[in-house]
């Protein structure tokens, strides 16, 4: 029937069970960027000899390297990500994170890091965990081979990898695929990269929602129709096996086909025959790719699915994990489907480096990916439109009400410096303090006296949150820095400091620069 398709051996049945990693094996451990200030950063990817070595590992500002999409590498390199690194280090069946300073603002799974902390690596070499820097960004810690490659499939979790070469496995046969998994987990993604990867990809890609034909016309709609066929049929039409001569047809709900239609479509795939209604038997060349999240075998036992028919869909069977199970994948899809919205919204701005306090939090997404939002890429994208819709003009972005979690974390005890959205001193907040200096000029002083609070109350409570910046304690590479970026130009410098013109001007000074 598939004359495209290479032909079968006995190796390309080993889909469904015991799939390797990848293809050198199993993944090794690495970091995946989830979020950061800059939104060309996320997905960069750090793989990490030296931690599954044993030997010691510096995460922050400076370290390690983050491989890019294009093959450029760099750290995470942002102000909001302090210099004192994290270290992590295996020390047998756990790895241990440990703050590189007292008073290092690190979280690991929503928590609060204030001493050494042990991962078991069962947690790592499952699920991964995700790793908090500043107010800046989301790392997650987990065993990968990176981004997936091009394509329209978003993820980096082992699971994701797994998928991707399964269906690159079986994409070279001519076997029926029948694609499994919750709804909206993504199975015509999974379905038109079969297609992508087969060597008919030259050909065309069609996709039909079975539940959406109506009984009466399901065989007409598939196989085609002549002219004059039934009432109604005012000229002949190819069908959609028809359509997709010469390539691939993927065939969602499959579960929903009209009982008198499924011995047609086994017949299509058992001699690849048509017979449209009103015409002669032809032939067409089509690989068929089938989906469901129904329970296919009770409906064989109970009469409502045809035995013959399932056995020929599912003789390549793909299980498609959920995204609660694969949380690195639903945060990278969270970004991607905002990134795509914001564009839309014409917003992409929001997600560009040089801002002083991210308009994307990495903790916002960490509650994504945590609070049972993740079950589908479907919900997903509903949750990420609703971001940027009802924030893309506001300082910060904010999840909706309707979707906060059940059960909210408890509250941190453990530090006692306020986090970024608790009451400091006399009632600071971060984002009134960070309005309060938009309106002084990042003036200090001013902002203390708008505040109605002392200067030394102001700058303890700035100190104790990453989401600013003290003229006296800027490092010389960080203004130079800031300086080549504006070709000089010290305001505009200050600016991307988030520091007043003139406490820049009195650090350099203090420092000797010229």
């Amino acid at each position: 029937m598939a004359s495209h398709d290479a032909p079968l051996d006995a190796t390309t049945l080993d889909i469904t069970e015991g799939a390797p990693e990848g293809a050198n094996g199993p993944a090794p451990l690495g970091l995946t960027v989830v979020v950061h200030p800059d939104g060309d950063r996320i997905g960069a990817h750090a793989t990490l000899p030296e931690l599954e070595a044993g030997l010691p590992l510096s995460l922050g500002r400076t370290t390690p390297d983050f491989h890019e999409a294009l093959g450029a590498r760099e750290p995470l390199t942002h102000p909001g990500i302090s210099r004192k690194p994290l270290w992590l280090q295996r020390r047998g069946r756990s790895i241990e994170l440990t703050p590189g300073a007292p008073g290092l603002r690190a979280r690991v799974d929503g928590q609060p890091l204030t001493g050494p902390l042990r991962i078991p690596m069962a947690r790592v070499d499952g699920p991964g965990i995700g790793i908090e820097l500043g107010s800046c960004a989301l790392v997650w810690l987990h065993r990968s081979h990176g981004p997936l490659p091009g394509g329209e499939m978003v993820g980096a979790s082992a699971a994701s990898h797994r998928l991707l070469d399964r269906l690159a496995r079986i994409a070279g046969h001519p076997l029926p695929v029948l694609l499994r998994g919750e709804s909206g987990v993504g199975k015509e993604l999974a379905a038109r990269a079969v297609h992508r990867l087969s060597p008919r990809h030259d050909g065309p890609m069609l996709a039909v929602n079975v539940a959406a034909l109506p009984p009466s016309m399901a065989a007409a709609e598939l196989f085609g129709h002549e002219k004059d066929a039934f009432t109604g049929a005012r000229s002949a039409r190819p069908g959609w096996f028809g359509q997709a001569h010469g390539g691939t047809l993927f065939l969602d709900e499959i579960g929903e086909l009209a009982a008198d239609v499924q011995p047609l479509l086994l017949r299509a795939l058992d001699a690849g025959q048509i017979q449209p209604v009103g015409g002669r038997v032809r032939t067409v060349d089509v690989r068929v790719v089938t989906a469901t999240d129904a329970d296919l075998e009770g409906m064989v036992e109970a009469g409502r699915f045809r035995h013959a028919l399932f056995e020929r869909i599912s003789a390549s069977t793909v299980h498609i994990e959920p995204l609660r199970d694969r949380p690195v994948d639903a945060g990278l899809l969270f970004v991607h489907f905002l990134k795509a919205e914001l564009e839309r919204l014409g917003a992409l701005e929001l997600l560009a480096d040089g801002r002083r306090v991210p308009w994307l939090r990495p903790e916002l997404v960490a509650e994504v990916m945590a609070g049972g939002l993740a079950g589908n890429a479907r919900e997903v994208r509903r949750l990420a439109t609703r971001v940027a819709l009802e924030s893309h003009d506001a300082p910060r972005a904010r999840l909706p009400a309707s979707a906060a979690p059940a059960e909210p974390p408890p509250p941190d005890t453990s530090d006692d410096r306020p986090a970024i959205e608790e009451v400091g001193p006399a009632g600071l907040t971060v984002d009134a303090v960070q309005a309060a200096l938009e309106a002084k000029k990042r003036s200090v002083s001013a902002t203390a006296r708008a505040l109605g609070v002392s200067r030394n109350t102001l700058v303890a409570f700035m100190r104790s949150q990453d989401a600013f910046n003290l003229a006296s304690e800027l490092e010389p590479d960080q203004i130079r820095a800031a300086l080549d970026a504006h070709d000089g130009d010290r305001s505009a410098a200050a600016r991307t400091l988030g520091v007043s013109a003139h406490g820049l001007k009195l650090r350099m000074a203090q420092l000797e620069m010229s």
